[in-house]
């Protein structure tokens, strides 16, 4: 039994260590960094618990007992602001620096537990039970520390329950769910601890382990907090007109400056500013708010698990709103402005896409640079000249973002498979250039026109198409298949041999450019090949 416990400690560590890895590549959020807090403080206790468990002399296990509460207290601080923070229940500063006093003191005395009689009234070392270890006297601050412990988890079983109740969606209510479950686990784990039924061994430390591990699946669960981080990195902070995001239980999440100052402007809460929104929008009226104009318009941004969440802006139109000769010009300037907006949401979420293979988001800032570059350089080529103009060039490279946007319907263990793919999993591969266009066809097709809309679906659509005929979705050949496409084809074969991938390395820029020519009228259409060659040196110049 006592190689089983030591066993526990080493598979609990490495658990740790790769979930804390997988943890920290999530979008930055609070509820991201106190789990990480956690984890931190657990990977601790686990180290010092092992050392505890192998010590051969009083002194060896003292200093052993002294890491375990190095991070003991921060575990569950850490999970209780966590479990506050995603059930939405606001905790004080002052509240939350007692707490965190409270258990920075508890570290001290088991610190300096041979000057103080507080935490351990008694310390003596025995050789009994499953493995040699301290046998300790409890003073009166352990005594209420195991209370205050009592008490957090009473805590986060009833805002936990509570969040459970109030919520009518389904996905925050599995998740409050799942926080319930963390919570059992951890009462019994310490529970039986306390009634010293395990023989010496602390069984808090798995439940806490599996306890992680849930809040982990809770983080990525909820993924708004991963559509906010994304949008608001690839989209929101770019513009000067007012932008805010709800939730699934239209709360704020998000909102920019302008917005934010709008807000203090009316002097409303989050509550009255969405209410405020609402009937302004319902109204369809222009609002003057201090010296500037207002339009306010609603549109909704899909997750990826299909759930809709609003979005808002609020447009400033001062000149339309104080010059009316000016007012289609401005309305004009700011259906470019939302055309932009979605276009870059999109893409912002097509980067989300390229991640779940593996691949960054260099890959879409690689390809749109390779094709920007191209697109160039046919223009100076007297046979493109007058195909390719420069409303039609620049349709060309803002599309290229959107040409792998249809692997959101492929399955995870398809798209992450490190080996090779079985036949019925390349056949589901080549579904998302046809998904792809019916994404862009329906997201953009209020919005944008015509020519636009059937560039990107066209490269969407068909960058696997082979000049032979031999490529997918529809086995198109030469210039059957649409110029934009067979200009996207080369850019992403490029930059898929450039780059690594889990089931290959990068190649270099001669074997490279060697595999491009090899498929000059084959794969490709030989004649955009040359004038790629040709500007090599250019292409990897703008690679990232």
């Amino acid at each position: 039994m006592y190689e089983v416990c030591i066993a526990i400690q080493y598979i609990g560590i490495v658990a740790l260590m790769l979930e804390l890895v997988y943890v920290v590549k999530k979008e930055t959020s609070r509820a991201q960094l106190r789990l990480i807090l956690c984890m931190v403080g657990m990977i601790i206790n686990f180290v010092g618990y092992l050392f505890e468990m192998t010590s051969k002399s009083m002194e060896q296990a003292l200093m052993a007992v002294k890491i375990i509460y190095v991070g003991k207290p921060v575990i569950i601080f850490s999970m209780l602001f966590f479990v506050m923070g995603y059930c939405k229940v606001n905790m004080s500063n002052i509240m939350k620096t007692i707490l965190i006093l409270i258990h920075t003191g508890i570290s001290c005395l088991v610190l300096f537990c041979e000057k103080n009689t507080l935490y351990y009234n008694k310390i003596e070392f025995v050789d009994e039970g499953l493995f040699p270890h301290l046998k300790l006297g409890h003073g009166i601050v352990y005594k209420l520390f195991a209370l205050l412990m009592v008490a957090y988890f009473v805590a986060i079983f009833v805002v936990a329950i509570r969040r459970f109740r109030t919520s009518n969606n389904k996905y925050i209510k599995k998740n409050s769910a799942v926080l319930i479950l963390v919570d059992l686990i951890c009462c019994t784990g310490y529970g039986l601890f306390l009634l010293r039924v395990t023989n010496g061994y602390d069984t808090t430390l798995p439940s806490l382990l599996i306890s992680t591990f849930l809040m982990s699946y809770c983080l990525s669960n909820y993924s708004m907090l991963d559509m906010v981080a994304t949008a608001k990195d690839y989209a929101m902070n770019q513009f000067n007109d007012g932008i805010v995001l709800l939730d699934y239980d239209d709360d704020i999440v998000y909102e920019n400056n302008l917005a934010r100052n709008i807000k203090h402007k009316l002097g409303c809460d989050d509550i009255a500013f969405v209410d405020y929104i609402e009937e302004v929008i319902k109204d369809k009226k222009i609002k003057a708010i201090g010296e500037n104009a207002y339009q306010f318009s609603k549109d909704y941004v899909e997750t990826i698990k299909g759930q809709k969440c609003k979005m808002y802006l609020l447009l400033d139109v001062t000149d339309s709103y104080n010059y009316t000769e000016r007012l289609e010009n401005a309305v004009n300037e700011k259906t470019k402005q939302v055309v932009y907006m979605q276009r870059t949401v999109i893409s912002s979420f097509a980067t989300m896409i390229e991640a779940r293979d593996g691949i960054t988001g260099m890959h879409i800032k690689n390809t749109s640079n390779y094709v920007a570059v191209l697109v160039k350089a046919l223009q100076q080529e007297e046979r493109y000249k007058s195909i390719i103009n420069d409303e039609y060039g620049q349709m060309v490279m803002d599309a290229a973002a959107l040409h792998d946007i249809g692997k959101i319907s492929v399955p995870d263990q398809v798209l992450q498979k490190p080996g090779k793919l079985t036949p019925e999993e390349y056949e589901i591969i080549k579904k998302h250039p046809t998904e792809g266009a019916n994404i862009i066809k329906l997201a953009l097709s209020n919005l944008e026109k015509d020519e636009y809309l059937e560039i990107a679906k066209d490269m969407a659509y068909s960058h696997h198409e082979r000049w032979d005929g031999k490529g997918y979705p529809k086995g198109l050949k030469g210039e059957e298949i649409p110029l934009s496409a067979r200009i996207m084809a080369i850019a992403d074969v490029y930059d898929a041999l450039r780059s690594r991938r889990h089931y290959k390395e990068a190649f270099d820029v001669e074997k490279s450019c060697n595999i491009i020519k090899e498929g000059r009228f084959t794969q490709f259409d030989g004649d955009l090949v040359d004038v790629f060659l040709a500007h090599i040196k250019e292409i990897e110049t703008v690679r990232e």
